[in-house]
């Protein structure tokens, strides 16, 4: 007989998990926490980001009437009053910047999983999608896992890899790997879970593995070795970082504050450009590496106006 399961997540903003598990009938949703960013915004820079990315997880569950609470780096005795007062049977972790102390682990009688998106154990830490993309990966995975006291060492449920392209954009990745194929892991968790299956657990290896850890602000130029890389590899990582990193200079002047879109490449002699250079031809940006150019454009969003001009009035850093 199937019996409705008590859960609570734990996510930052509304992630790709959030509305397939809110309507999916064979929950009850009894809270959702929203952990803060490792960097905690001002309350004010908060709002802003949620109002220009349509991402504000709180007044969702306001229209969704589900109890909403933010976690913060120092509030961790009432986050388990708030979590013991809920009493779910299981707790679902995706994107979170902290670790749950043992005290909050111990309360949910299924205990608490989490999506990881890489093939565990390799990828372990906070930034498993930069180095997969980085180590130009033909594979990238997906693991569900408990969740322990230690970083991404728990018991494996489920994992999967699937095929990532050269150039493929994270957006598109992202829908993918957790809209589509964590969904399904978490979609059969809950199945057999309601119709009182035992899970099955595979503890992981010990090993000494590569920590995917996250990058430093002055580190982003220092990424790409333009002198050892192949066109391919350059092209691939720009392309699936362009939203974030830095490992060119970004447009200027009157387009302060945009980012540039990485289109196709070809290779070509580029003995007459200096590589890791951006260059200018017939209204046409290219970047120059050793084997070819990566051809660029400008991605005009009025958000990234409205926060370079915020940047300069020392409204938001």
């Amino acid at each position: 007989m199937n019996k409705l399961i008590r859960v609570v997540i734990i996510t930052q903003g509304i992630s790709r998990i959030i509305r397939p598990l809110v309507e999916n009938s064979k929950v009850n949703i009894v809270g959702i926490c929203e952990s803060s960013l490792r960097k905690e915004d001002t309350i004010f820079k908060k709002k802003l980001k949620n109002i220009l990315n349509h991402n504000d997880l709180k007044k969702y569950c306001k229209e969704e009437k589900l109890d909403y609470y933010y976690l913060r780096k120092n509030n961790y005795d009432c986050f388990d009053s708030w979590i013991d007062e809920k009493n779910p049977d299981l707790i679902i972790v995706y994107s979170m910047s902290q670790l749950l102390k043992k005290t909050t682990l111990e309360i949910p009688r299924l205990g608490v999983v989490n999506i990881h998106p890489s093939y565990l154990p390799y990828y372990k830490g906070a930034n498993p999608w930069f180095w997969q993309y980085y180590d130009m990966l033909e594979e990238f995975g997906v693991t569900l896992h408990y969740i322990d006291e230690g970083m991404d060492t728990g018991d494996i449920i489920y994992q999967e890899k699937y095929p990532v392209p050269l150039g493929m954009k994270s957006p598109e990745m992202h829908d993918h790997a957790i809209g589509d194929i964590a969904v399904r892991m978490l979609y059969r968790l809950i199945e057999k879970i309601s119709l009182g299956h035992e899970l099955q657990r595979t503890k992981q290896p010990i090993t000494k593995l590569k920590i995917a850890r996250n990058i430093k602000p002055e580190e982003h130029s220092q990424i790409v070795s333009w002198y050892e890389w192949e066109i391919t590899r350059v092209w691939h990582l720009l392309r699936g970082t362009e939203s974030w990193l830095n490992s060119i200079p970004q447009p200027r002047w009157l387009y302060s504050g945009q980012r540039w879109e990485i289109l196709d490449y070809h290779k070509c002699d580029t003995s007459d450009y200096k590589v890791g250079k951006i260059y200018k031809k017939n209204s046409k940006y290219f970047l120059v590496c050793k084997d070819g150019i990566i051809n660029l454009k400008v991605s005009l969003k009025m958000k990234n106006t409205l926060i370079y001009i915020l940047i300069k009035l020392g409204i938001w850093n």
